[in-house]
């Protein structure tokens, strides 16, 4: 019997019998028990992946008999370094050394080689993966932070002037400056005397040759090209490295020979860094893939192509939330994207007439100037990319925060922009969306991972902060309570859950909403542990550890479909340290009492995760 005809069928209580018997049987023909147990600990992480995840392949949730020659294609392996990527985060339970991690990944690519081999899948070969090294925790995929983004911005800043000459002006302009690098004055000059102006070593003579004589064109270095004009060639490629050679001239210049990766990728850069897209699905781009309106949101979208999640999707390019901060952002993403497509559309319509046919709608084709492929038209990949990267790198000297060479690549600009949306207070399923994450909690890894994990507890300690200080603060003063809207620093007023030195003034957060208006009471009575203004009282604590009640049913009810998650999951972090208590300022008796109480409180703090009692 062939091993077609042994692997067994997958039934819905077995769903994964498959699998578990090709690492087996891959296990089995190991002579090593250690290499058999290796393979047996790749199978149970890649059962822990398909449990996990579904194979990020929705018709499994339906059904979740996973069959091999249905489910493993080309991309199976990049989908296990998706799921990696988003859930082994160091520092939190079950992290993965990258030593365990190549262990995985090496047994579950043999087990995968093995069965295209026998012909037990659809396809014959997969989008192979690359480990970080096993030696050396890196940060390759850690957000950037502000000073290391402000230093990219920098140095793209430099680069994009280059490109936008290209883009702006109507044919080279020819300057008139130097003279004819091959005249050099003999007659009547005394034996020794220094001629100066003249020759090959002055740039503004080799610009006149550029002008006069080749007509204007940025020639490549052709063999063709050099016996014609070999004195320009070896000249520019040996006096003036100082000026980055022939390149860096033709670049000073506003001309390129090529339109290679040095003109497309700061392009790139651009894009990537506001629409936070995986590297992959940014080289996959076509391009026509910028729409002006969407037939159902009526905002202007991105078609993009994610190979590890089943394919084509669409980035829809919001006009904004509540705050005028949010707002001014999305609009500015908005200008920015169409600006820098219509850009790499315009400067790479020279080649794309010549490109070969099955790479002509790409967005990011360029020319190589590679020896061996030197000016064929190409798609940008990674490789181009790490180079121009690690060029950028060392020419700009950029540094990361460890003082070390900063680790430029395109994977990072995607956490970094979730960074920011998420510091915005954008709507989680916004962001959500954005990344193209299948699952709320994908986007929830993202905090810990770029440092917003820190960014919280320094919100939390702050209202904690706030609450210390003003209950001492009202235990010196004793203030009464006002009897209208005057503001008086000598009182207080009465909230839902506490009490408030100064309703008129909100924290900024608050004062960024759109429906603000000033001179009016604040009423944003879940933002209220976080003010500067807040008071807090014995009075008030069963209220409070009602609604932390309130909270912790609508994240379990609702499983990471609550607006604004992030902020409740801070303000379950404040109210957890006020009722504990180790922590708290009030007794052990009084938090006690509160929690007691809380059980027979129904009221109505947050219309947003409010679920009244209902008598049965």
């Amino acid at each position: 019997m062939n091993l077609q005809q042994r692997l067994p069928l997958p039934t819905v209580e077995n769903p994964f019998a498959q699998v578990k018997f090709i690492f087996q049987t891959v296990a089995g023909v190991k002579y090593s028990s250690s290499t058999k147990q290796n393979y047996l600990n790749g199978c149970t992480f890649y059962l822990k992946f398909l449990e996990a995840t579904k194979n990020y392949d929705s018709t499994l949730e339906d059904d979740p008999r996973f069959y091999l020659k249905k489910h493993w294609d080309e991309f199976s392996l990049l989908k296990v370094e998706q799921y990696l990527s988003e859930t082994n985060i160091k520092g939190t339970i079950g992290y993965l050394t990258s030593h365990t991690v190549i262990g995985y990944i090496s047994s579950i690519r043999k087990v995968m080689e093995y069965a295209f081999f026998h012909n037990l899948c659809s396809t014959k070969d997969f989008f192979d993966i690359t480990v970080i090294n096993g030696e050396r925790e890196t940060n390759i995929r850690e957000s950037y932070s502000k000073r290391e983004y402000d230093d990219i911005s920098g140095m793209l800043n430099v680069e994009l002037k280059f490109v936008y000459k290209l883009l702006t002006r109507k044919g080279y302009q020819k300057t008139g400056v130097g003279r004819d690098p091959r005249v050099v004055p003999k007659k009547g000059i005394p034996k020794g005397t220094k001629i100066c102006g003249y020759g090959w070593k002055e740039i503004d003579n080799v610009r006149w040759y550029f002008e006069n004589v080749m007509n204007c064109q940025a020639l490549v270095g052709t063999s063709e090209n050099k016996k014609k004009y070999n004195n320009f060639f070896s000249n520019t490629t040996n006096k003036f490295k100082h000026l980055g050679g022939l390149n860096g001239i033709y670049k000073e210049w506003g001309v390129t020979s090529l339109l290679n990766a040095e003109v497309i990728m700061p392009l790139a850069i651009k894009l990537i860094a506001e629409t936070g897209l995986n590297p992959e699905s940014l080289w996959d781009l076509d391009v026509d893939c910028y729409q002006q309106t969407h037939p159902l949101s009526n905002v202007p979208y991105i078609k993009y192509f994610k190979r590890r999640s089943n394919g084509g999707k669409e980035l829809h390019i919001s006009s904004g939330g509540d705050s005028i901060e949010t707002k001014e952002f999305r609009e500015h993403q908005a200008r920015v994207i169409k600006k820098t497509i219509e850009q790499l559309q315009k400067i790479t319509m020279p080649i794309r007439e010549i490109a070969p046919e099955k790479i002509k709608s790409k967005l990011f084709i360029y020319q190589s100037n590679s020896t061996k492929n030197f000016g064929e038209i190409k798609v940008l990949n990674a490789k181009a990319s790490s180079v121009w990267c690690n060029k950028m790198v060392s020419k700009y000297k950029l540094k990361g925060d460890d003082g070390q060479k900063l680790e430029l690549n395109l994977a990072r600009f995607r956490p970094t922009r979730i960074t920011r949306l998420v510091e915005l207070g954008v709507d989680f399923f916004e962001i959500q969306h954005e990344a193209g994450h299948r699952n709320i909690s994908t986007t929830f890894q993202y905090l810990s991972k770029n440092r917003l994990d820190l960014k919280a507890k320094d919100e939390t300690n702050s209202a904690l902060q706030y609450i210390t200080e003003n209950r001492i603060w009202a235990k010196k003063e004793n203030p009464s309570y006002a009897e209208n809207g005057v503001v008086n620093p000598n009182v207080i007023y009465k909230g839902i859950m506490c009490d408030c030195k100064n309703p008129y003034d909100p924290p900024k957060e608050v004062k960024r909403l759109r429906g603000y208006q000033e001179n009016q009471s604040c009423n944003r009575y879940n933002m209220c542990l976080f003010c500067h203004n807040v008071i807090i009282f014995k009075r008030h604590l069963p209220l409070i550890a009602s609604y932390r009640n309130q909270i912790e049913t609508a994240l379990a009810i609702h499983n990471g479909e609550i607006p604004n998650e992030f902020l409740y999951k801070q303000t379950l972090d404040v109210i957890n340290s006020i009722l504990d208590p180790d922590k708290s300022e009030f007794s052990e008796e009084d938090i006690k009492l509160a929690l007691e109480t809380a059980e027979t409180i129904d009221v109505m703090i947050d219309s947003t995760i409010y679920k009244p009692v209902v008598d049965e």
